[in-house]
C-alpha cells in the first residue's frame, strides 16, 4: 500500500519516467501527494517527508504509453507530449493529474478549466508549440564545405524535434544539421530520416564555411535591411514575433548593418 498522506514520489524526469508512475497509481496503488523530478539540480530531500524513488520501467511506461494512444483524444496526447517538452522545473506533477484526469474523464478533461493543473498544462503545451513555430520561421542555415545544411538554435524549451520534423518536410531533399547548442543536442537529417544525438560541444567548429557562404550572408543581410522600413518600426512587436534570444543565431543581427 502506497498511499501514505506524507509520500512523495520522485521520478526521473523523462516521459518514460513519468509514465512509469501512472501505471504504479493503477497496479499498485501509488497515491503520492506530490510528483517531483528527482533529476533536477534544485531537487533537494527534506527530513520531514518521505520519498519514494520510482525506478524508470520501460514495460510498465509503454503500457500507458499505449492507453494514451488508445483512449485519449489527439489533442489530449498532444498537449502531454508538448508540456513534457517545456523547460519549467515544476511541471511534472501537474502533468501526472492531468493525465489521471483525462483517462478519468476523456471527454472533458480540458474544459475543466476551474482545475489549476489542467490550465497550466495547456500553457505549458502553448508555450512549446508556440516556440517550435518561430524556430521555423527565424532558424537560420549556412552551407557547409561538407555540403550539408547547418544550423544552431538556442530555444528554451526542448523543441529540437519538433523544429526537425519541420524542415525535413520542407528541405527533404537537403542533408542539414539542426544544433540546439545549449542542450548539446542535434538533430541529423540525412534525406531519409533525422535522428537526435548527442552533439560535442567542440563539433560545430568542425563544419567549415562553404567557399560562397559569405557572400550569400552578405546578400541576405541586405535584402532584410532593404525590406525595412524605418518609420514603420515597432520594436514590441518585432521581439514578440521574433524575441532576441534567437537574434544571436541569425543571419541578419549577426552581422552589421542591420537597422534598430
Amino acid at each position: 500500500m502506497l498511499d501514505r498522506p506524507d509520500l512523495t514520489a520522485v521520478v526521473d524526469g523523462t516521459t518514460e519516467g513519468l509514465l512509469t508512475a501512472i501505471y504504479l497509481y493503477y497496479y499498485e496503488n501509488l497515491r503520492p501527494t506530490l510528483v517531483l523530478d528527482g533529476s533536477l539540480p534544485s531537487f533537494q530531500q527534506t527530513f520531514d517527508t518521505e520519498y519514494l524513488f520510482v525506478e524508470t520501467n520501460p514495460t510498465f511506461a509503454d503500457k500507458v504509453f499505449r492507453a494514451i494512444e488508445t483512449k485519449l483524444s489527439y489533442d489530449t496526447r498532444g498537449r502531454i507530449g508538448m508540456a513534457m517538452l517545456n523547460a519549467e522545473e515544476d511541471k511534472i506533477f501537474d502533468i501526472y493529474k492531468y493525465i489521471l484526469l483525462a483517462f478519468k474523464d476523456p471527454q472533458n478533461v480540458d474544459t475543466r478549466e476551474q482545475l489549476d493543473f489542467v490550465l497550466n498544462v495547456r500553457r505549458l503545451s502553448r508555450r512549446v508549440g508556440s516556440e517550435a513555430h518561430k524556430l521555423s520561421g527565424f532558424a537560420r542555415f549556412r552551407r557547409t564545405a561538407q555540403g550539408i545544411m547547418y544550423s544552431d538554435i538556442s530555444p528554451k524549451n526542448n523543441v529540437l524535434q519538433l523544429v526537425c520534423d519541420h524542415f525535413t518536410d520542407r528541405l527533404n531533399g537537403e542533408r542539414f544539421i539542426i544544433h540546439d547548442v545549449g542542450r548539446n543536442m542535434a538533430g541529423v537529417y540525412d534525406t531519409n530520416e533525422c535522428i537526435i544525438i548527442e552533439m560535442p560541444k567542440d563539433m560545430q567548429a568542425a563544419f567549415q564555411e562553404a567557399d560562397d557562404e559569405q557572400d550569400w550572408q552578405e546578400r541576405w543581410t541586405m535584402f532584410y535591411n532593404t525590406l525595412g522600413i524605418k518609420e514603420r518600426k515597432n520594436s514590441k512587436l518585432r521581439v514578440q514575433m521574433s524575441p532576441k534570444y534567437f537574434w544571436k543565431h541569425m543571419t541578419e543581427h549577426k552581422r552589421r548593418g542591420f537597422w534598430e
